[in-house]
C-alpha cells in the first residue's frame, strides 16, 4: 500500500506541474490578447493555432489600401502609432494620402521617409479629425526573408488590397531570386529601368490575376515583402513569379523615422552612382544599336564613358560614381570607382549599392567609414576617411 501511494503522489507532482506550466501560458497568452491587443507579432509568437485562412484575416487588420491623386497602393503597419510600410515606386512626397481598413475606418497619411533605391516608404498615419491624436492600431514586426526562404516545411500567407475579394493566399515556398530584376517604365516612347533589385525573392501562383497580392507574411505574425511585379511564364498562362521585394531595412532604421518628420540619410541622398549591376540593366533598355551605351539614369539620357564599359565588360565589380560624393567637407570625386569600405574594424568588398548603403545606414554619429576607390582615368587608388554626423 505504502508503494502505490508513493507512485500516486509521483503522478499528483507530476499532474500540478503541468497543471501550473498550462497555467503559465495561458496567462502570457492572455497578456498578449488582451494587455497588447494591437501586436499582432507577439500574440502568435505566443498562441498561434489558426489556419492559414484565420491568419491572412489577422494580417488584414495591418493592411491598408492607400490612395493618393492618381495611385492607388497596398501597405503594411509596422508600430502602433500608424507607420505603415509601402513601395516608393509610386509614391509622391508630397502628396497626403488616404488610407482604408479592413475595419471600415478612413486615415490621413504622410510621407516620413521615401528611399527610391530600395524601393520603400513609409507613410504616418493620422485621425482625419484630430492630426495630433494619438493612433493605437494593430501592427506586425519585420522579419528575416533570406532566413525564412532557406528555412523547409514552412508556409506563407499573402495578404492584398484589404477591400478587394480573394485577398489571401497561402504560399508554401519563397525562393531567392538567381538573377537582377528590374521593373520598366515608358518615358518618351522608350522602355527605360524604373528599379532594379539586386536582391530579389519570389514565389510561383498557378494565376496570379485570381488574388490580390500585396505583402507576404510568415506564420509569427512578421512582415517579410512586399510584392512590386510579376513575371507571367509564358504568354497564354497566368502561371507567374510573384517578385518580393525584402522590407528588413525599414526594421533598422524605424527608430529614426519615428524620430523625424521626414527622415533621410545624408550619406544616401549625396550619392550618385550606379553598380555593374544596376548598368547590366540599364544597357539592356539602351537607346538605340547607334548609341548602345546611352543610358537613362538620374532622370536623363547619358553616356556611359568609354572606361567604364571596359571595366564592365571585364566583369569587375563595383560602383562607379557619376558625381562627386560629398560629405561632411570630405569629397571623392566623379569617375571614382568604389571597390571596398572599412567599418567597425570590418572591411566589406562592394558588389552592389545594397552593401554600401546597409553600410551608411547602420552607420551611427561619430562612427567612421573609409572608402576605397580607384580613379579610372589615372588609375590612382585612395581611400578616404569619411565621420559620420
Amino acid at each position: 500500500m505504502a508503494k502505490r501511494n508513493g507512485v500516486w503522489k509521483v503522478f499528483s507532482i507530476i499532474g500540478i506541474l503541468l497543471i501550473a506550466v498550462l497555467l503559465c501560458y495561458f496567462s502570457v497568452a492572455l497578456y498578449f490578447y488582451f494587455g497588447k491587443p494591437n501586436d499582432i507579432s507577439s500574440k502568435l509568437k505566443v498562441w498561434n493555432l489558426m489556419s492559414d485562412q484565420s491568419l491572412g484575416e489577422i494580417y488584414l487588420d495591418a493592411s491598408y489600401r492607400i490612395a493618393g491623386d492618381d495611385t492607388t497602393l497596398y501597405g503594411v503597419n509596422i508600430d502602433e502609432e500608424g507607420y505603415v510600410v509601402t513601395l516608393a515606386s509610386q509614391i509622391d512626397v508630397e502628396d497626403n494620402y488616404i488610407l482604408y481598413s479592413y475595419s471600415g475606418k478612413i486615415y490621413g497619411g504622410k510621407v516620413v521617409f521615401c528611399d527610391t533605391y530600395f524601393n520603400l516608404a513609409v507613410i504616418k498615419m493620422y485621425d482625419l479629425k484630430d492630426e495630433i491624436k494619438e493612433l493605437s492600431l494593430p501592427y506586425v514586426q519585420i522579419g528575416d526573408i533570406y532566413s525564412s526562404a532557406l528555412s523547409f516545411n514552412s508556409t506563407f500567407v499573402v495578404t492584398g488590397d484589404p477591400l478587394e475579394e480573394n485577398n489571401i493566399l497561402t504560399v508554401n515556398e519563397i525562393s531567392i531570386y538567381p538573377y537582377i530584376d528590374y521593373v520598366t517604365r515608358e518615358v518618351d516612347g522608350k522602355t527605360i529601368v524604373d528599379f532594379v533589385n539586386t536582391s530579389a525573392y519570389y514565389y510561383n501562383v498557378a494565376d496570379y490575376s485570381n488574388y490580390s497580392q500585396g505583402g507576404i507574411f510568415n506564420r509569427k505574425g512578421e512582415l517579410l515583402g512586399l510584392i512590386y511585379n510579376y513575371n507571367v511564364m509564358s504568354s497564354n498562362t497566368n502561371n507567374a513569379n510573384v517578385m518580393v521585394l525584402d522590407v528588413s531595412i525599414i526594421d533598422y532604421i524605424i527608430d529614426d523615422i519615428k524620430n523625424s518628420d521626414n527622415y533621410s540619410n545624408a550619406l544616401i541622398e549625396n550619392f550618385n552612382g550606379f553598380d555593374m549591376y544596376e548598368l547590366n540593366c540599364y544597357l539592356n533598355c539602351a537607346l538605340d544599336d547607334y548609341s548602345p551605351y546611352c543610358i537613362y539614369y538620374n532622370g536623363s539620357w547619358v553616356e556611359v564613358p568609354e572606361v567604364v564599359v571596359d571595366l564592365y565588360q571585364t566583369g569587375v565589380d563595383g560602383i562607379y560614381l557619376m558625381e562627386d560624393f560629398v560629405y561632411n567637407n570630405t569629397t571623392i570625386s566623379s569617375g571614382n570607382f568604389i571597390t571596398s569600405v572599412n567599418y567597425n574594424l570590418m572591411s566589406y568588398n562592394i558588389y552592389t549599392k545594397m552593401d554600401l548603403f546597409y553600410l551608411f545606414y547602420f552607420a551611427e554619429s561619430g562612427e567612421t567609414i573609409t572608402i576605397t576607390s580607384q580613379n579610372l582615368d589615372t588609375q590612382e587608388i585612395t581611400r578616404t576617411r569619411i565621420t559620420v554626423e
